[in-house]
Parts: C-alpha cells; sequence; structure tokens
C-alpha cells in the first residue's frame, strides 16, 4: 500500500480532530477551576507547614516559606522569616541554612541587624523552592531535611556564640497516597483536600436535605420490629444515599455553586500569628 503525503495529512487531521474535544475542555476547566484547585494546594502547605513558628534558641523564633511552584520552570527563592524573642534589644544575628536534596546540599547565611518581635523577612537566594513531583506513583519532596543553625547573637552590647540548631524534615519527604490527597493536571501537581473537605460538607447537607431523620436512623439502628413502611423508608434512605455519595454527583452541584460563589475556599494566611 502507497503512503502518500495527503493521507499522511489526512491521519494527522483526523487525530487532531478527535482530540479536539478533550483539548477544549482541558482549556476550559484550568480557565475555570485551576484557581481554585492552586487555593486548596495553598491550603495544605499552609497547615502543614508554613503556619509554624520554631524556636531557635531562647532568643529567635522563624518560620519558613516555600511557594509552591505553579509550572517547572516557575522561578522563585525560599524565605524565612525571623523575630527576636527576648526581652533585649538584638543588635546582630547570623543564621545558616541548610537544605538537603537527593544530589546536593544547598546552603545561605544571612546576618540580621536590630532584629526587635516584628519579624523580619528574608530571601534565601542560594536555597531553591520546596517543590512536589510524581516517583513510582507517590508524591515526594525534593528535599530530605532543612537544617536552620544560630551562629552568632550580639545582645544588649554582647556577643554569645551558639550552637542552637534545628532539623525540620519537610512535609513531603515520605510517599504519600497520591490518588486520596493529591491529584496532577495541567502538568502540576495539587493537594485537594480542601476541595474534599467542601464536597463532604455538601454531601452532608444533601444527606439531611433529602433524607428524613427517621430515614437516617434507621440506616444506622438495628431492628427490633420490621414493618411495611420502616423497609420503605430504610430502601429510600439507602438509595438516595447511595446516589448522592457518588463523587460524580457530589461534582455536578459543588462546581457550579463554587464558580457561582455559594461555597468559599478560604486560604490561611502566613504563618498563623503573623
Amino acid at each position: 500500500m502507497e503512503i502518500t503525503l495527503s493521507s499522511i495529512l489526512w491521519q494527522f487531521a483526523k487525530k487532531s480532530i478527535l482530540a479536539l474535544p478533550n483539548t477544549l475542555y482541558q482549556l476550559a476547566t484550568k480557565a475555570l477551576l485551576y484557581n481554585y484547585y492552586e487555593i486548596s494546594n495553598n491550603h495544605y502547605i499552609n497547615r502543614i507547614f508554613r503556619q509554624r513558628w520554631h524556636k531557635l534558641g531562647d532568643n529567635i523564633s522563624f518560620a519558613l516559606h516555600f511557594p509552591y511552584p505553579i509550572h517547572d520552570t516557575y522561578d522563585q527563592y525560599a524565605n524565612i522569616i525571623i523575630r527576636n524573642e527576648s526581652k533585649f534589644p538584638m543588635e546582630l544575628a547570623t543564621i545558616c541554612i541548610s537544605a538537603e536534596s537527593a544530589d546536593c546540599i544547598f546552603q545561605d547565611r544571612i546576618t540580621i541587624e536590630n532584629l526587635t518581635d516584628k519579624p523580619v523577612i528574608k530571601t534565601l537566594t542560594s536555597i531553591p523552592e520546596c517543590y512536589i513531583f510524581i516517583q513510582d506513583g507517590k508524591l515526594v519532596s525534593n528535599y530530605s531535611y532543612i537544617k536552620i543553625s544560630l551562629s552568632s547573637l550580639k545582645i544588649d552590647g554582647k556577643t554569645i556564640t551558639s550552637n542552637d540548631r534545628l532539623h525540620i524534615t519537610p512535609f513531603l519527604s515520605n510517599p504519600i497516597d497520591l490518588d486520596k490527597k493529591f491529584i496532577k493536571k495541567w502538568d502540576s501537581v495539587f493537594n485537594i483536600e480542601l476541595i474534599t473537605s467542601e464536597k463532604e460538607n455538601l454531601y452532608i447537607k444533601a444527606r439531611h436535605t433529602l433524607i428524613p431523620e427517621k430515614g437516617r436512623l434507621l440506616m444506622m439502628a438495628n431492628w427490633n420490629v420490621v414493618t411495611f413502611s420502616r423497609l420503605l423508608l430504610f430502601k429510600y434512605a439507602k438509595i438516595i444515599d447511595y446516589i448522592i455519595s457518588r463523587d460524580i454527583f457530589i461534582s455536578i452541584i459543588f462546581w457550579p455553586l463554587l464558580l457561582f460563589g455559594k461555597i468559599n475556599l478560604s486560604e490561611q494566611p502566613f504563618p498563623q500569628d503573623y
């Protein structure tokens, strides 16, 4: 069979036409829903990692901020937020930060002057962002640990050499169940726990609206007396509960309510007491 240029072009055009509905669907859902997936993912990172003040000795506390990369090419560095926990003025503080990946160790050293209880933000230009990726079907982080060391302090006119240090294990250094908590969409990885939680809340509301209280009680209770009305109500409750517990049913209701502002996904600020 002779293969001509026209047949090759036809095969290419046919594949493009068949792929067009999925391409349009991906573009439309990304335009409408990307922001909500990002909010859910940032909510997880804030809750697990960012919203934590760590004590470094008796005089300093800090919080780390590793921005979530929207794309693989997203270029942004980590930040550290530091504040003075002592009752005395802190003229100078030197802090070392090390982050170990599979291939190497990234290090940065920062110096803060006139540190008070008002937080100071420093960009760690030598330490790339903490990102997540899929490996062997699991979600992992690029850092195995992060070490923060306090080298020296100058408090109330006195210079103090310090050996205070703290090791932090990133929230994604160990394999995580990808299917239940994370999803890969549009070449990015998102945590969907906030979205799942809101869907569960919607399911509970639908359950209480569509199934009478007696029906919900019959689903949980052991029957002593079986009557036709009880059996009918039980069957109705079971069928309705089965339908509304399906993710496709909840999704059909959830996403329009979210898009029209009837459900609000809230992202917590960083850090919690900052």
